[in-house]
């Protein structure tokens, strides 16, 4: 009698063990499930960037995914996260996250920093504190930090330029980078990417009889002359036939640089006697250096120019924002006249 009640009690207990074991499993089968089902809920065709940075912490970046409505069940990745000690394994960086994305995708993303890269866009631009300025607001190394890294004369000279030159590092284009990337790390890369550009162009240098700083000058103004790409090697061989019969460029960018007014839609006397080593009305040869960051296209023109006899050129009447050529000072000045006239009849004086 007493064994089948020790028996009765023992297969209580397995039964209980059993229905433990069972809840607990059931548990973690449920949580399971639930963390690989879609949580985040944001634009299809528009994933979401989280960025985080250097010591955020967890509840700073709760509010932030909150606030943007990321998750169905923000609840639901709170207690995830907490579970899986992120809190404590918090990692900067720039983070895409998609629309239908469970919680234990999103954490494994972020615990283990698998971050996604930013295109950086570098567009031409007046100089480099305007090339830091655009970059500082796409990565987390701020305008400051890549300034100062730019003007840094040991840094700059550890990547085989000095100040003088260093604007031949900044090569307009797209390029990828991690949002972490830090000021040293971002010249290091456009000295690799100007490196591989240059070298692909030296052979052109011969041809056009141009340094590579010289290619770049004369690309600035040409870069500032027209927006229009099909009209650049024209231009650039006006200023490469100019060059060669040692006349001055005359080149009216040069005389909106030396003034630093932007907004300047008429070139006056009065600018063409400003005293300045990038006045091309008053000295021959190319300004000490370039006017603007230009473009590829610019650059290409100037390795490519196109050989004609053209020596003027100026702006059509029609605003088009095409040029008339002349070959002749006579002619161009009839094109010059008509260009003028246009201005007054638009009551254009400065």
């Amino acid at each position: 009698m007493l064994k089948k009640k020790w028996i009765k009690i023992l297969l209580i207990i397995i039964a209980t063990i059993i229905l433990i074991v069972g809840i607990i499993a059931g548990i973690y089968i449920i949580d399971k499930y639930l963390n690989r089902r879609q949580n985040v809920i944001v634009d299809k065709k528009h994933p979401y960037s989280l960025y985080i940075r250097e010591n955020t912490d967890f509840d700073t970046i709760m509010n932030v995914l909150i606030n943007d409505s990321v998750f169905a069940h923000p609840d639901k990745f709170k207690k995830y996260a907490i579970k899986k000690n992120y809190p404590a394994n918090i990692h900067k960086g720039h983070y895409v996250l998609e629309n239908g994305m469970s919680n234990e995708r999103v954490l494994t993303i972020l615990s283990l920093a698998l971050q996604t890269p930013v295109n950086v866009v570098i567009n031409p631009a007046r100089d480099a504190y305007t090339i830091a300025s655009r970059v500082g607001k796409q990565l987390e190394a701020d305008s400051a930090a890549l300034i100062a890294k730019y003007f840094d004369t040991a840094f700059i000279k550890s990547l085989g330029y000095d100040t003088t030159n260093a604007y031949c590092l900044i090569i307009p284009n797209t390029y990828e980078f991690y949002w972490t990337t830090d000021a040293s790390q971002f010249w290091e890369r456009m000295r690799t990417e100007s490196d591989k550009f240059w070298k692909k162009r030296e052979q052109k240098f011969d041809d056009v009889k141009l340094t590579k700083e010289e290619v770049v000058t004369l690309a600035s103004i040409v870069e500032r002359e027209t927006q229009k790409n099909d009209e650049k090697k024209l231009i650039a061989g006006v200023y490469m036939n100019r060059l060669q019969k040692r006349m001055r460029l005359e080149a009216d960018p040069t005389l909106v640089y030396i003034a630093n007014q932007e907004n300047i839609r008429r070139v006056l006397n009065r600018h063409k006697n400003i005293d300045s080593p990038y006045n091309t009305y008053k000295y021959a040869g190319l300004p000490p250096g370039p006017i603007w960051i230009p473009s590829v296209a610019s650059i290409d023109a100037v390795l490519d120019y196109e050989d004609h006899e053209y020596l003027f050129f100026c702006a059509k009447d029609d605003f088009s924002g095409c040029h008339a050529f002349a070959k002749s000072y006579a002619q161009h000045k009839v094109n010059a006249k008509k260009f003028q006239k246009a201005l007054n009849d638009r009551q254009i004086y400065k």
